[in-house]
């Protein structure tokens, strides 16, 4: 499209921002942006859909694990079944907002990534105010703990620790020593004013990707050394982010060891307790279905006296619905968005590379695409990288041309 309109252009743009605004800051917000720029981008692309799929066939995977959790839910036993599948309307959306990306006037992928940037540095100025004083009561507002400040303290890490990597290459890519400052302020959120392991393990997980991806030859094993002794010297001294690991560790353990005894229930009421209970009844669960799953949202679990309706855990979570295809396709989702995230220019694919290994990993531990901060952030993600690869494919025909 050929964007000639200035208003047009100011509103469209506008949306973008507000789009990738949204995805720290407002669930509400987010639930208004996401439908919205997907139909503008299937109204813009009108007539050129079918041809969209057909160059850029990773934009079916999202479809296809759309399209089973709508027959797991036809078939399932749950009552909840629909309710479930609700969670998972994100996916439809995918392809869509590729088309906004794609159909927008030119910066409009830089738009929602300042908005992202912009609403996450929001987040940190408040978190670090509630952090440094130890007073959550400001201009006349009670806000909540550092950690959680606009949202629930594992997706607020979680995205920061997104926010951090940015940032970082941002500074390396224009030089902007501001830019350095923002990464460091945004990981020292995540490791000093967070106790959330999922966020600790992302950012680790983006610096360690980015490093290897971006440095060259030596440098990359001298930056492996690096962080060798840096996750050494964590796990040998006393710091908040050992203490969390280790108090992980020792849950499961005792767990483990109560189970099936009266102690049990006592015992595995914690984080990590909790999730190994589940773990156990969902590979059970898999194993007596293996195939199909029992049906989008079949997956309630009783653990003493509470009745568990997240595994915390997107693999088994979708092979307890959809068995070992939901698996299978979640896979071809992280392995598509790995590929895709290896074509771009070097510093974004390091950034992109740390963003898809990091939610491959912390998927182990969460249900990723199921919660809404996460999931939605995963939808714009594998959008972006869907009109990326795009952009990347039409440049390279135009100068074969």
């Amino acid at each position: 499209m050929l964007w000639t309109n200035q208003k047009a252009v100011f509103v469209v743009l506008l949306f973008s921002a507000l789009l990738g605004l949204a995805l720290p800051s407002s669930t509400a917000l987010t639930n208004i942006m996401v439908p919205l720029c997907g139909l503008l981008g299937l109204y813009w692309a009108r007539g050129q859909v079918v041809d969209f799929f057909r160059t850029n066939p990773f934009a079916l995977l999202p479809l296809l694990l759309w399209l089973a959790l709508a027959f797991g839910a036809v078939f399932s036993p749950a009552p909840e079944a629909w309710a479930y599948f609700a969670k998972y309307k994100k996916l439809l959306f995918i392809p869509l907002l590729a088309l906004f990306f794609l159909k927008g006037p030119e910066k409009t992928i830089q738009f929602a990534i300042g908005g992202f940037l912009l609403g996450n540095l929001g987040i940190l100025l408040l978190s670090t105010l509630v952090w440094s004083t130890g007073q959550q009561v400001w201009f006349g507002t009670a806000l909540r703990a550092a950690s959680a400040i606009s949202k629930n303290a594992i997706a607020q890490t979680f995205l920061m620790a997104f926010a951090g990597i940015v940032w970082l290459a941002i500074a390396i890519r224009y030089r902007q020593w501001a830019a350095y400052l923002l990464a460091v302020a945004c990981f020292a959120g995540v490791y000093l004013m967070s106790p959330q392991r999922t966020g600790h393990l992302a950012g680790g997980l983006l610096l360690l990707s980015f490093g290897w991806m971006y440095l060259q030859n030596r440098w990359r094993y001298w930056f492996l050394a690096v962080m060798s002794l840096a996750v050494l010297a964590i796990a040998l001294s006393n710091n908040p982010v050992q203490q969390r690991m280790q108090l992980g560790v020792n849950e499961v353990v005792a767990c483990q060891t109560a189970l099936n005894t009266p102690q049990q229930d006592q015992a595995c009421l914690t984080s990590m307790g909790i999730r190994s209970i589940f773990y156990l009844t969902a590979l059970k669960q898999i194993a007596e279905y293996p195939l199909l799953g029992k049906g989008t949202g079949a997956i309630k679990t009783q653990i003493g006296p509470l009745e568990m309706s997240n595994p915390h855990n997107e693999y088994l979570l979708q092979g307890m619905q959809l068995g070992l295809l939901g698996v299978a396709l979640y896979l071809a989702l992280l392995a598509s968005a790995l590929k895709m995230a290896l074509g771009l220019p070097r510093v974004w694919a390091a950034v992109a590379v740390g963003v898809t290994a990091s939610y491959g990993a912390c998927s182990l531990f969460n249900s990723l695409l199921m919660d809404v901060s996460e999931g939605n952030t995963f939808t714009v993600f594998f959008a972006l990288l869907l009109a990326a690869s795009a952009l990347i494919k039409s440049k390279k025909e135009l100068r074969h041309d």
